[in-house]
């Protein structure tokens, strides 16, 4: 900076160097006496004159250059080319334009060098009059001053469109020339806007296409409607339309419902500037159009500026939602369980089947009850603890487990209850899903009263068929048997006495079959009522079977009864000897065994009895409709007891039976209906 300021001292210094030694010279010529020294001491003086004349006319005259300079920088930079107003730099002599801005060359049908008249044809001929009294003016007075008219100028589809506009006239003053700035200020904000540089209204114009908005401008005196693409594309226009249109001239093509409710919420007497509302848009098509639009009142230049942001995907999907939510509320509604949803301790939610369960009017009835309105005091607390569980994260639901629950009645039921987390209303969430198991109980305890009077009547059947052998049994060997013991004798006196041969063949006939009656009736006794059974004992009793059925067939046996105790239950008694009977039986039928076992053990509660053979096995499953084994399975279960069998293909047979001892057939039968309730708790 120092070094500048030194170089612009140069020239002063110079020019005072130069006033010195001409003046020092100057007195030498009235001092020297010699012509010759004199006439160049005149010379150098003269030189030095005119030199310091030369730099002082330059300058005096680079000021002047500067200063225009300046000036006309400042005008240019800020008012001509940095403002985005149309602005001309006009020359107030001859009214030539020498320069425009770009916001000019855009908006404006001019050119630089053009004359006046070029320059009137931009204004509306109506305002001619008044413009030229303007223009006089300018170049009369040379002062700051404006006026409004109506401009004709260009959109964006280069159409000109006359807008009122206020024009500024800005003099310019150099030393060289007058000049003026004249700048034009639509008074649409749009076409301001539609004027500002070039890369500036295409950022606009990206910002608005992404953010969505359509842009537009109601002129309220004129009626005509500036719109951008976006709502052109709202409406359903083609590119035959383009902005600006009158108003009534675009109903014609398209739903202008929007604007003209805008139009009436401004002019009308709400007195509002601005507003925010959900319109729905009918584009051409028919095709229905959600719009959000907000829009707000220029009072003084009476305009409209809005926007509408359309939604129709966003109010589409939130109608799908609705239709789901709707669809849902009806399937859970349609769900015979009963559900119920709890934010903090307190009900929010109750589908159809709870409402009914808990015995509530309605929903609205049900809101805001605590969880304890609706357990039993006993079940209070787990239930709570399961939900803090859940709370705390440690786990996510709970399956079905019985509670006792009360209605809005006071009345108490029992139910199956699931407890589930889950997120409700954006909130996290106790969801019961509720089993009503009073009909359930109900059924059951009916059930088990039936089968316990089956069973009891099963028993007494089974008692007196075990009665009834026994009888026909008594009746086989006491009478039966006793005829045919007779017959035999008989047939022996005969034989004795006779002589002919062929009567004696007779009778030997007679005498072998009555034998052999004879020994069917007694088998048949024994199969009835095994003697045994009542005069030797149990143990004993099984220890005949086995010899009997299995000694035929040279099948090796054996029993253990160390561990067994002689029975007072003589029913019990019967029930596992015919166990034991029909399971020998099956084994010499089927199993080709060449080892049976069979174990015996008792106490005061139950008998015990295992029988195992190393047959051919055979296939559980297959056989389970066997009617030996359903019979067998079905005589314990009667009896109270418990039945299983194990086998397999080539594995053996092993049988297991516990049969009570606690409950007698004899207690059963003085039992004639039942008493008791069943609670699945």
């Amino acid at each position: 900076m120092a070094r500048y300021d030194k170089r612009r001292l140069l020239p002063h210094l110079a020019v005072f160097l130069t006033v010195v030694l001409s003046s020092g010279l100057f007195t030498l010529y009235f001092v020297s006496s010699s012509k010759l020294i004199q006439w160049l001491l005149l010379i150098f003086v003269a030189a030095g004159v005119y030199f310091f004349v030369d730099r002082l006319l330059e300058v005096i005259f680079k000021g002047r250059e500067t200063y225009s300079h300046q000036v006309r920088s400042i005008f240019y930079n800020e008012i001509l080319h940095q403002g985005y107003n149309p602005c001309l730099l006009i020359s107030v002599n001859d009214f030539k334009i020498i320069e425009m801005n770009y916001s000019a060359s855009k908006a404006l049908s001019l050119s630089k060098n053009q004359p006046l008249s070029s320059l009137m044809d931009i204004f509306v001929e109506s305002d001619s009059e008044g413009l030229n009294e303007w223009i006089h003016s300018i170049k009369t007075h040379l002062n700051y001053s404006t006026h409004i008219t109506n401009v004709r100028i260009k959109d964006r589809h280069g159409k000109l469109i006359p807008k009122v506009s206020k024009v500024t006239a800005m003099p310019v003053k150099t030393f060289e020339k007058e000049l003026v700035i004249i700048k034009v200020e639509p008074k649409s904000r749009m076409l301001s806007v539609a004027n500002e540089p070039y890369h500036l209204l295409k950022n606009i114009d990206i910002t608005r296409h992404a953010a969505g908005t359509a842009y537009w401008e109601l002129e309220i005196d004129t009626n005509l409607l500036f719109f951008s693409s976006l709502v052109a594309e709202l409406l359903g226009l083609d590119n035959t339309f383009s902005s600006p249109m009158l108003l009534e001239e675009l109903e014609k093509v398209a739903d202008c419902a929007v604007f003209n409710f805008a139009e009436q919420m401004f002019t009308g007497e709400t007195g509002k500037h601005s507003f925010h509302s959900q319109k729905m848009i009918i584009d051409r098509n028919g095709n229905q159009k959600f719009v959000v639009m907000q829009a707000h009142y220029y009072e003084t230049d009476k305009v409209i500026l809005g926007t509408l942001y359309d939604m129709t995907s966003i109010k589409t999907s939130e109608i799908k939602l609705r239709q789901r939510e709707q669809q849902m509320n009806q399937l859970i509604d349609s769900i015979p369980e009963s559900i119920l949803v709890l934010q903090k301790s307190k009900v929010v939610f109750l589908n159809r089947a709870a409402v009914k369960l808990f015995a509530f009017s309605d929903m609205s009835e049900a809101r805001d009850m605590r969880l304890s309105e609706l357990v039993s005091d006993n079940d209070k607390s787990l239930l709570r603890d399961r939900i803090k569980y859940m709370l705390a994260g440690k786990k996510r639901s709970y399956g079905f487990t019985s509670f006792r629950l009360r209605k809005s009645t006071g009345e108490f039921f029992d139910a199956e209850v699931a407890v589930n987390l889950i997120i409700y209303e954006a909130v996290e969430s106790i969801q019961f899903v509720i089993r009503d198991l009073t009909e359930v109980l109900r059924v059951k305890n009916a059930l088990a009263k039936a089968n316990f009077r089956l069973s009891a009547l099963s028993s007494k059947t089974l008692q007196l068929i075990e009665a009834e052998r026994k009888q026909i049994a008594g009746e086989l060997h006491d009478d039966v048997g006793q005829s045919l013991t007779a017959i035999l004798l008989a047939t022996k006196w005969v034989s004795r006495r006779l002589e002919e041969e062929a009567l004696l063949e007779k009778v030997s006939d007679i005498h072998l079959i009555a034998s052999q009656s004879l020994d069917t009736v007694r088998n048949l006794s024994l199969l009835l009522r095994p003697a045994q059974l009542d005069s030797l004992g149990f143990s004993p009793a099984i220890k005949w079977q086995m010899d009997k059925l299995l000694s035929i067939d040279d099948i090796h046996y054996e029993i253990d009864d160390a561990g067994f105790l002689e029975l007072k239950d003589k029913q019990a008694e019967i029930v596992g000897f015919r166990i034991v009977q029909e399971s020998l039986t099956n084994i010499v039928k089927h199993a080709n065994a060449k080892t049976v076992k069979v174990k015996l053990s008792s106490d005061l509660e139950v008998l015990i009895i295992q029988v195992s053979d190393d047959g051919v096995g055979f296939d559980v499953h297959a056989q389970s409709d066997s009617v030996g084994l359903v019979n067998m399975k079905e005589r314990v279960e009667l009896a109270g007891g418990d039945f299983k069998i194990f086998s397999k293909p080539l594995l053996g047979t092993d049988i297991k039976v516990e049969i009570p001892l606690r409950i007698s057939f004899s207690e059963l039968e003085s039992t004639d209906v039942y008493s008791g309730e069943l609670h699945d708790r």
